[in-house]
């Protein structure tokens, strides 16, 4: 496996975490590089052998812990103005900032008819982020005095929240509530009467869910393609497949064919070769949701079922859970679960096995066999590979088919499959039992499918590298996904073990390391990065290293309110190996340390410095820029001795 992430960040998603960490930090650091020119060293470009154009994209990520959390760095607006910027935010797809922006502006004294706004909008973000029992709470919050529109509409979302939840009975209290309670229109009661159904089957109670449908028909006209495929439901469950199948016969949504499929198949009235093509050709449908492809396979699965063609059903069932391991399908029709593949692997196996005489417990003739069919069929080997990963006798041969199923589903890009049968399986495989070999496999592919929390339960315990990799960057490798995964102390304690079992760092580790260093300044564990910063200082004689980590633990004690000691880093990074700090990486640390020494209260040092600077810069730009800071220095003078 090659190494990622220590001297780039466009590797899959460890990039898309760098993206996440932040993107503001580089305001301030980009006053910087104004002081710089083009091709002279950069502390903040050092950070990466990227591109410039890359590097100063750079800046931006790793700038973001030296700012205030961003709600605090907007300045609160008006209240007549604050409703359109939380739009802005909701339309731009920051919801988490834009419910902290509500929390923040949403009060009564702005009046109701403000406040009501406020609250859809509010409902709107739950639903967003699919938070139902917040959208449910929210019922409680009504103030006195809220309209009779918004009770009505509120309600109803808490009562469609509880049905997402599950909690059929909380979903019908609102719903009797709505029902019985408050003036309707004909739309709203048929609205309310129609999620009454669905609560019904929500709990499987079919008999209501019909006498309710046949209330519902003898008041409404109902023909929508909505209520047509409501009543089917009711009709399957009830096992009434050929009622179903004419009910749903002019409705031409996927959703609809697919429940027409499945009553035909239930119902024999379709043979199941006839729903295996009809599935085929659905899934050759352009724009289908995963969820619409994993139904449509776990059908064709249960067809291939019925005609006793075990291998046609873990072939299905493969390209049912490859459409998205992480998103199984809820409805009750098309259940799909990973160990419904286990067991169909192991079904096929043992059809395998007695058609070719091959003996419980004698494993190595059935890996022989495995090993002859991935050529051929890989299927029927991968349903070999499984059988002999949970049923072989000898452990040797458990991992060893393990890993080779794994592999297989990996060279045949199936890798969602795999990361679903190891990372959900309930009955056939427990963590413990997965080969050290296979959860390195599953951590590159849960990194490149940018799910960081999978990498880092399946990285967290594994204490040796992969075989061909180096040890220390292994480590590396499991701290930075660690960080990414929020898990920040058992990265500083895997850090501080490696570290302290280092007698000395050359230049390319000690950057390495300095790397995930940066990792955790990002995610403001800035006491920790200190510490480790001092220990690679101390490890290291290489005077060009040394000199980037005082500039970098500089960054930290300024984050951290140690703006005098930020100063003393500053201005020892700047004259380490230049002792008048001439150079560009020395100007660019003096700049930084008259910025900490203004915030320190020490002015008339940060202006001499600033001043020196100016002496020494050409560039239109850079003297504006000083010279602002100046300005800034007098006027926070100048109110000091005017109070």
């Amino acid at each position: 496996m090659a190494p990622f992430l220590f001297g780039s960040f466009n590797h899959h998603g460890i990039w898309f975490c760098s993206v996440c960490i932040g993107l503001v930090r580089g305001i301030r650091l980009c006053s910087i590089t104004i002081l710089m020119s083009d091709t002279a060293p950069n502390p903040t470009l050092i950070r990466s052998g990227m591109s410039r154009h890359s590097q100063l994209v750079r800046i931006f990520l790793l700038a973001f812990a030296t700012l205030p959390p961003t709600v605090a760095a907007i300045e609160p607006a008006p209240a007549s103005d604050s409703f359109p910027i939380v739009e802005s935010l909701v339309v731009g797809g920051a919801r988490s900032l834009a419910l902290q922006y509500i929390d923040r502006h949403q009060g009564q004294e702005q009046g109701l008819e403000r406040w009501e706004q406020w609250e859809r909008l509010r409902i709107r973000l739950y639903q967003d982020k699919k938070e139902w029992a917040a959208v449910s709470a929210r019922v409680a919050k009504l103030p006195d005095g809220a309209s009779e529109s918004l009770k009505q509409w509120l309600v109803t979302e808490a009562a469609v929240a509880e049905l997402n939840l599950g909690n059929a009975a909380a979903s019908r209290q609102y719903l009797r509530q709505l029902i019985w309670k408050t003036k309707s229109t004909d739309k709203q009661l048929a609205k309310w009467r129609r999620l009454v159904i669905r609560s019904y089957l929500l709990e499987n109670r079919i008999d209501d869910a019909q006498t309710a449908i046949l209330r519902y028909k003898t008041d409404y006209r109902a023909t929508s393609d909505a209520w047509q495929i409501l009543h089917a439901r009711v009709l399957l469950r009830a096992r009434k497949y050929p009622q179903a199948m004419r009910l749903l016969a002019d409705v031409q949504t996927t959703e609809a064919q697919l429940l027409s499929l499945y009553a035909a198949l239930q119902g024999d009235i379709y043979k199941p070769e006839v729903v295996d093509k009809r599935c085929r050709r659905l899934a050759a449908k352009p724009r289908l949701s995963s969820e619409q492809q994993q139904q449509i396979w776990v059908l064709a699965a249960a067809a291939a079922d019925r005609s006793n063609d075990g291998r046609k059903v873990a072939a299905f069932l493969e390209l049912a859970l490859n459409a998205d391991y992480r998103d199984t399908p809820s409805d009750p029709f098309f259940a799909l679960t990973p160990d419904q593949l286990w067991l169909a692997y192991v079904k096929l196996a043992d059809t395998v096995g007695n058609k070719e005489r091959l003996l419980v417990g004698d494993d190595a003739p059935w890996l022989e066999k495995a090993n002859s069919l991935a050529k051929t069929d890989l299927v029927t080997s991968r349903a070999i590979y499984a059988f002999l990963g949970t049923r072989a006798a000898a452990e040797e041969i458990r991992s060893i088919a393990h890993e080779r199923l794994n592999t297989s589903l990996l060279t045949d890009n199936k890798a969602a499959v795999a990361l679903a049968l190891y990372s959900r399986s309930k009955d056939y495989i427990a963590e413990k039992d997965i080969p050290d070999a296979v959860r390195y496999q599953l951590a590159n592919e849960a990194l490149k499918d940018r799910d960081i929390g999978l990498a880092a339960r399946w990285m967290r315990d594994l204490r040796q590298p992969p075989v061909g990799e180096d040890k220390g960057e292994w480590m590396l490798r499991r701290a930075r996904t660690l960080i990414y995964a929020g898990e920040t102390g058992s990265a500083i304690d895997l850090l501080e073990d490696m570290l302290g079992g280092q007698d000395q760092l050359d230049a390319p580790a000690a950057k390495r390391i300095i790397q995930v260093l940066f990792d955790l300044q990002a995610v403001r564990e800035h006491t920790a990065a200190l510490a480790l910063m001092d220990m690679v200082y101390q490890k290291t004689a290489v005077e060009s290293v040394r000199r980037e980590l005082l500039y970098w633990m500089a960054e930290s004690r300024d984050a951290l309110g140690d703006h005098a000691q930020a100063a003393e880093l500053y201005l020892r990074s700047a004259t380490l190996g230049q002792p008048k700090g001439a150079d560009m990486w020395g100007q660019s640390a003096r700049f930084q340390a008259a910025e900490s020494l203004g915030k320190a209260g020490f002015v008339a040092d940060a202006r001499n410095i600033f001043e020196h600077l100016l002496r020494y810069t050409d560039d239109a730009k850079r003297r504006a820029l000083i010279e602002r800071k100046l300005q800034q220095l007098w006027l926070v003078e100048n109110r000091a001795t005017t109070q």
